[in-house]
């Protein structure tokens, strides 16, 4: 009897990985490109940046579940430097886009990283050019700021930078999970209302999760004192009021937690 040989199942998830490292060293040649135009001449960053955006939201989106973490979360960092990027001063910050396209390039050669690596590579990506240097020295301390409001965003960030702490911004409740997971944060800062779970929620889970309880918590809030959402924060987790109080009650947090 001639036995049939036995048929080769490819593993769905090997090919994914391949797909996504074939598509994104292409996109990741093609923004190094696009940057590269803009040190010769070649093209305006005001033109540019439009794709680069695009190119990073796609990275970002289809990194992790593609089992590449890092890039995505490089990609995050580098959504946010972007969006940080003063549009006057743009071609310095080209070295800077460039160092982060290097890194998710290095990510795509396929080493998995443990947690406590990917934390170290994320601290040492350039820091936002909104922050003069020679007024503001951020220090290897970072914040993680979870907040729907991109103004509300834009304001505490500024108040942190001012205390030396470098905040990273996600608009998506779920994404802080992951975030907080990876990036290791010194503080976490979510508002109290957010569109996919509520701040509140979101403080209590992480303060329950082995893998964040350690990690400090805050809430920023518009919320009065009496509010039944504000009564249900776990105990010891500090509340920060928006508008005339914000960087007072920032202050305070980041000194009682010891971070300042």
């Amino acid at each position: 009897m001639v036995s049939s040989p036995q048929a080769h199942v490819e593993d769905p998830f090997t090919n994914l990985r391949q797909t996504f490292r074939e598509e994104s060293e292409e996109r990741l040649a093609g923004m190094d490109r696009l940057v590269e135009e803009v040190i010769e001449g070649k093209a305006t960053f005001a033109a540019a940046s439009a794709q680069l955006r695009r190119d990073t939201h796609t990275l970002k989106g289809m990194g992790e579940a593609s089992g590449f973490p890092l890039v995505s979360l490089v990609a995050h960092r580098l959504e946010n430097y972007l969006d940080d990027i003063d549009p006057a001063h743009a071609d310095s910050a080209l070295l800077d886009i460039r160092a982060h396209i290097d890194a998710m390039a290095k990510a795509m050669e396929g080493h998995r990283v443990d947690d406590a690596a990917i934390a170290t590579v994320l601290r040492a990506l350039p820091i936002p050019r909104a922050f003069n240097p020679d007024e503001i020295e951020l220090r290897n301390v970072e914040a993680l700021l979870v907040t729907s409001s991109r103004v509300v965003g834009r304001l505490v960030a500024r108040d942190l930078a001012a205390c030396g702490i470098r905040a990273i911004l996600t608009q998506s409740a779920t994404e802080a999970f992951t975030l907080a997971i990876r990036m290791k944060p010194n503080l976490i800062i979510t508002s109290a209302t957010m569109a996919e779970l509520p701040g509140t929620d979101l403080a209590r889970a992480l303060a329950a999760m082995a893998t964040t309880s350690k990690i400090p918590v805050a809430v920023l809030t518009s919320l009065a004192e009496d509010d039944p959402a504000r009564k249900g924060l776990p105990a010891g987790i500090p509340t920060i009021r928006t508008g005339a109080h914000l960087s007072d009650d920032l202050a305070a947090v980041i000194t009682a937690y010891g971070i300042g």
